[in-house]
């Protein structure tokens, strides 16, 4: 990272310098300083069977721990001070922007960066950072945020003052991560959000104050994850995807959203319903409900009346009703209703008579049942 005096640069393999703006707070030694710049994205779509797009995502994380700048005793190197080991409290006064990127993969890393108030760039945080206190002044990223393959980060206290990214917000394959918090103060992703395979993700309690992720949500893989509840104050996203989350019994935290591009509801073992879903009216593309072994109904859906695509629902054992969708009065494309053993399939051709959808594609649901 290079700070005021270009001699004390130090380059680290594997990626470019990241330069901050302006001066360090007094005592925040100058040599040591830390720090490598690189982008990183991945982009995955989720439709359906009619061939329409979800929702991408890109990655970029964040990161944080170490010494107070201006602080020359009283505090450990790794961020804690006092015999309490709490957290030096920062000078985020002192702090300044950061012109690039910052790739953060040791803890040694963070530790040795200046306080820093924005990044104009990507902000990734991986495999060694367990402490995210030195990032305690960064409000804002102009690119993507990515925290991933981190072995031993609980949590993500630290980042409580961020508030917005440009782009996307990306929480990936983290060991040890259980919740959301320290993202507190996060409003708006311009991105889309991007949170799975982390192994002992409970909730998303933390993400209260989001009330967007512009550019969707995908939430999948994620085995212990039981609630969406942090979700709550959500209004606006694109295309939603929630797959193969074996823990997950609901829908609740989607309370807030009236309209989607995309939603699919893939795999969730132990999904019960779709409550949650309640303000839903409108989905610009793709509905698809598949292999979700206990839901028995989609109730949570009765505000539902457009779908401008398609609509998939398959091979669900359980299910039994489709009066969810009562409210439903177009399909603009395609309805393929398969492989639902305990479902009538006179509900699903009074569904293809209702909506008037061109195309119907009807077959291995309950054919003896009868429908009042």
């Amino acid at each position: 990272m290079l700070v005021d005096d270009p001699g004390v640069a130090d380059d680290r393999e594997g990626g470019t310098s990241s330069e901050v703006d302006g001066s360090v707070g007094a005592g925040n030694e100058a040599t040591g300083g830390r720090g490598a710049g690189g982008t990183t994205g991945n982009g995955s779509g989720t439709g359906g069977l009619f061939g329409s797009t979800g929702a991408s995502d890109g990655g970029a994380g964040t990161n944080a721990g170490g010494m107070d700048a201006g602080s020359t005793s009283g505090g450990a190197p790794d961020g804690t001070g006092g015999s309490a080991g709490a957290p030096a409290e920062l000078d985020c006064a002192t702090a300044r922007p950061s012109s690039s990127s910052l790739d953060l993969k040791y803890q040694v890393d963070v530790d040795d960066l200046p306080l820093i108030s924005e990044i104009h760039g990507d902000l990734v945080l991986s495999e060694g950072v367990n402490r995210l206190h030195r990032l305690g002044c960064l409000r804002h990223v102009t690119g993507t945020v990515t925290i991933r393959y981190t072995r031993n980060l609980p949590t993500l206290e630290g980042l409580e003052r961020l508030e917005s990214i440009a782009a996307a917000l990306t929480i990936q394959n983290n060991d040890t991560l259980a919740s959301m918090t320290g993202l507190q103060g996060l409003k708006t992703v311009d991105g889309p959000l991007n949170i799975s395979s982390n192994l002992r993700l409970a909730d998303l309690g933390g993400l209260e104050s989001l009330t967007a992720a512009r550019s969707g949500i995908q939430i999948e893989n994620n085995p212990v994850l039981a609630s969406l509840a942090g979700l709550r104050n959500l209004t606006g996203t694109g295309a939603v995807t929630l797959k193969s989350n074996p823990a997950l019994r609901n829908l609740q935290g989607l309370e807030g959203v009236n309209q989607l591009a995309n939603l699919l509801v893939f795999g969730n073992a132990k999904l019960e319903s779709f409550e949650g879903l309640s303000a839903l009216e409108t989905i610009h593309q793709d509905l698809t409900i598949g292999s979700n072994a206990v839901l028995t109904s989609i109730d949570g859906l009765s505000a539902l009346r457009a779908i401008d695509q398609n609509l998939m629902i398959s091979n669900n054992p359980e299910l039994t009703s489709i009066d969810g969708l009562s409210s439903l009065e177009r399909i603009h494309y395609g309805l393929e209703i398969t492989t639902n053993p305990k479902l009538p399939t006179c509900e699903a051709e009074e569904l293809r008579v209702r909506t008037g959808v061109p195309e119907a594609f009807v077959m291995d649901n309950d054919d003896s049942a009868t429908c009042l």
